[in-house]
């Protein structure tokens, strides 16, 4: 194996243990914020552990790999302690059982009760302080611990009461002391590094932003990954309890195991689902298996249309995010079993329809693309034309079985004009491509075709506008009389602002740089037969022969709808950069000696 192979696979094994070593810090995140821990005590103060142990729980996830490791080290031998706790007081029971000595009886059970009150307590305390001790004060509290949890074994040995309880009293001064001087040992490290570390974290966000510092932790703590491993344990783990108790049945004191049939199937399969979006931790989990998904999908598109940009790489963060704003803004997490299972169904519905959007807007480009170059193969357009038929005809098929087995909804009113939606940019991009295809297999220039293209776009646009506003509307009756919030009501601000007032202010933005553009062509001159014959040359802009042109204030020929295209752009002549029209700015006299033969158009209102 070659030294550049064994550092990657080294590198791979880090990176595997990293993410498995911050997995069980999301299990006990998860649990606090479920109040599921096993804590045998219920107290007034019970919020505040929970808190505690949340924000432990963060801390450790945070940790650097080595750090972690350390930790788990000592979570280690803590676990190990309470093994052999467990089998001494297994055998403490079994001799107690076994002997008639009063003062054996006395003893043990003496060195049973405090050893584990004080000092399995103790040990948890100094296993966490001593993982972050440095140098002499590191080396010095170990020996303390050692010296501590080995004083209560040897008292035991044969000696009497009185010492034995001197001995646990001796250890507990010890552990206290030992406490008391890593707290303060840890305060002052922690102060002491804090005025080097904070400048040197805001100075890192003020130098490259916080959305490099959020990537930066973000990629570090190797968080999508945690939050899969974590919720593809916690699925598989509730699998096999419940195909265990669906499948496993008692009979005459024997466990006899069965096939689960579709029934049984589809209900472990639906309790499964619930059980995956309970939390917000496992709805993150869920999203991050989703991003996944999409992700591999998008390589496969990616292959199949034979496309080079990277649009497709950005489809499985699309679709995570979606499904987590969703569930979000749904409520998802609390509600009852049953509605959850329906909310979730009709998530996906939404989600599935929001990832064909974004699949049609990486195959239309595409099929632009292609439709405008004469010398590549025909069966180079056949992968984009299958998935645009694919997003066309699917939605279609499931919107009508919606329709024909669902009852009338809010929901169902927002999938179906989103898949309307989907359906209607869909044509418009077959019909451009035939347009386009048209146009590539003709001989002559086409002077029309912009026009049809642009009355299809905006006949396109125009209707995603509507449904916006529709949508909008929708959505704030479900916000008024179904189901408000405040991640509701953000989300529909957005919608709102990106979806309708910007969407407006550019088609409009549009309609009058062409309405404008349409009147300045219009107030050119159009060339006679004989005007074109005599010219005898190709259009400047597009290099097509002129069968009909406009002539500008500079004698130069250019096609319509080529010299409209440039209007929209600049204002000056293609081939000279002469100002074409003048402007409502006051013309200096030396421009108009200049420029004498500079168009004045009327600007006005022209119907």
């Amino acid at each position: 194996m070659s030294e550049g192979q064994e550092v990657t696979w080294q590198s791979r094994m880090r990176a595997i243990f990293d993410v498995v070593f911050r997995v069980p810090s999301i299990y006990v995140m998860d649990s606090v914020m479920k109040d599921q821990l096993p804590i045998p005590w219920k107290t007034e103060s019970h919020t505040l552990w929970r808190i505690i142990g949340f924000l432990v729980a963060v801390c450790i996830f945070v940790l650097t790999p080595d750090v972690l490791f350390r930790v788990y080290s000592f979570i280690g031998g803590a676990l190990i302690a309470l093994i052999v706790y467990w089998w001494n007081s297994y055998y403490i029971a079994h001799y107690l059982q076994q002997t008639s000595s009063e003062d054996a009886q006395t003893s043990i059970s003496v060195l049973e009760d405090r050893l584990f009150l004080y000092g399995l307590v103790f040990l948890a305390i100094m296993t966490v302080l001593y993982t972050f001790m440095r140098g002499y004060a590191h080396t010095l509290i170990g020996n303390y611990i050692l010296v501590s949890f080995i004083i209560p074994q040897l008292s035991v040995l044969t000696m009497p009461r009185w010492v034995i309880n001197m001995s646990l009293q001796a250890s507990l001064v010890l552990s206290y002391g030992e406490l008391v001087t890593c707290a303060v040992v840890n305060a002052v490290y922690i102060l002491y590094l804090s005025r080097f570390l904070v400048p040197v974290v805001f100075q890192l966000i003020r130098t490259y932003g916080i959305q490099a510092f959020v990537e930066s932790t973000w990629i570090r703590l190797h968080i999508p990954d945690v939050l899969r491993v974590f919720w593809l344990t916690r699925l598989a783990a509730q699998a096999v309890a419940l195909v265990y108790f669906v499948t496993v049945e008692e009979n005459e004191n024997r466990f006899v195991w069965y096939l689960p049939d579709g029934a049984e199937f589809w209900e472990i399969l639906k309790d499964l689902l619930v059980s995956g979006c309970e939390s917000t931790l496992t709805i993150s989990g869920m999203s991050s298996v989703i991003a996944i998904i999409m992700h591999n999908v998008g390589l496969l598109l990616q292959r199949f249309l034979n496309a080079e940009d990277t649009d497709e790489k950005r489809i499985g963060t699309v679709s995570a995010v979606l499904f987590f704003i969703l569930a979000v803004q749904t409520g998802l997490t609390g509600m009852e079993r049953k509605k959850r299972l329906v909310r979730l169904g009709r998530n996906m519905g939404l989600l599935t329809t929001a990832i064909f959007h974004f699949i049609h807007n990486m195959v239309h480009p595409r099929l632009m693309t292609l439709s405008a170059q004469h010398t590549i193969d025909m069966r180079r357009h056949y992968p984009p034309l299958i998935v645009s038929a694919f997003i066309f005809f699917v939605p279609f098929y499931l919107i009508y079985m919606l329709w024909s087995n669902s009852s009338f909804s809010t929901w169902l009113l927002a999938v179906t004009v989103f898949t309307v939606e989907l359906l209607v940019k869909v044509l418009a991009t077959w019909f451009q491509y035939a347009l386009l295809l048209i146009d590539a297999r003709r001989e002559q220039y086409w002077e029309k075709l912009d026009d049809y293209l642009y009355y299809i776009k905006s006949t396109a646009n125009s209707i995603e506008f509507v449904f916006g506003i529709f949508l909008f509307l929708n959505g704030s009756y479900v916000f008024f009389f179904e189901s408000g919030g405040t991640i509701r009501a953000i989300m529909m601000c957005m919608h709102a602002y990106f979806n309708i007032w910007v969407q407006g202010k550019e088609g409009w933005k549009t309609f009058m740089m062409r309405r404008t553009a349409v009147q300045k062509i219009n107030a050119l001159p159009e060339a006679t037969a004989a005007e074109l014959t005599r010219f005898n040359d190709v259009c400047a802009i597009c290099y097509q022969e002129l069968t009909s042109a406009r002539i500008t204030p500079c004698k130069h020929y250019f096609h319509a709808m080529c010299l409209r295209k440039w209007l929209y752009v600049q204002d000056h002549c293609p081939m000279c950069h002469r100002k074409l029209y003048q402007t409502d700015e006051p013309q200096s006299s030396s421009e108009e000696e200049e420029n004498p033969d500079v168009l004045d158009f009327d600007m006005g209102d022209d119907d």
